[in-house]
């Protein structure tokens, strides 16, 4: 009777364990920022409100003591960010893009509020990473569905990326020729070089999970071309937390 309470308890541990991992297996980004007046002085405890543009989501925060705000782990997409305080005017910024792996800065300056009003400004995506070391480009869903490709294969458009080329002899490692003799090769994944890295050191995530092929560099699954909103291509610079192979 204990043995099984035990299992019972042991195989829920599990099931919780592998449901944790699933929910946090996505591509995610950070949006942060400052709030200051037209002084440039930092504006304390004003109320941020981040919302999902497509989806209706929001998340609350409040600058701390230096007017800073951070939020993590949100969904890749497209919002809007209201901040408010006592004593000033609302400021809304729409339009702002977020990438995978992207964390663009928003900042905002409040003017006082002598008359009931609201300021909308309509935001751009941020062309200049401020926060994020790393050499990427990321291929977003109209180039996705819109590019012509070779089998439906989302692989070839990595090479709209700068520093990443394509092996051209039929027998490269994994280039889709039988002649090479791998089993990369006969299912068709494509030969890439990242910055000049060698084929088979290309590291693969697919939604924070690893979906690489562990003899030889190679895509493991290739998913629909249906199931991608949109992908990053990281080939210089990058964090550690990508350190398996070399592209």
């Amino acid at each position: 009777m204990i043995k099984g309470s035990y299992w019972d308890r042991t195989v829920l541990f599990f099931q919780l364990a592998v449901l944790c991992c699933l929910a946090h297996a996505q591509s995610t980004g950070s949006i942060l920022g400052s709030v200051t007046d037209s002084s440039g002085a930092s504006i304390s405890k004003a109320s941020v409100t981040i919302t999902e543009t497509t989806t209706n989501v929001q998340r609350l925060l409040t600058t701390d003591s230096a007017g800073r705000f951070v939020a993590n782990v949100m969904q890749i997409g497209k919002y809007s960010i209201r901040v408010a305080a006592r004593g000033f005017q609302p400021v809304v910024k729409s339009g702002i893009v977020l990438e995978a792996e992207g964390s663009p800065e928003v900042n905002f300056t409040l003017s006082p509020s002598t008359i009931s009003e609201n300021v909308t400004v309509e935001a751009n995506p941020v062309a200049v990473e401020t926060t994020n070391a790393s050499l990427s480009q990321v291929v977003h869903s109209e180039q996705v569905m819109d590019l012509p490709l070779n089998g439906r294969n989302f692989v070839e458009l990595a090479t709209l990326a700068p520093g990443v080329s394509t092996g051209d002899q039929p027998s490269d490692f994994f280039s889709g020729g039988a002649s090479s003799g791998s089993e990369t090769s006969i299912r068709g994944s494509f030969s890439l070089s990242f910055g000049g890295s060698r084929e088979n050191r290309t590291d693969w995530l697919y939604d924070g999970v690893d979906d690489g092929e562990l003899t030889s560099g190679a895509l493991g699954v290739v998913p629909s071309i249906d199931a991608l909103q949109e992908f990053n291509v990281l080939t210089s610079n990058y964090s550690i937390e990508y350190g398996t192979r070399a592209g």
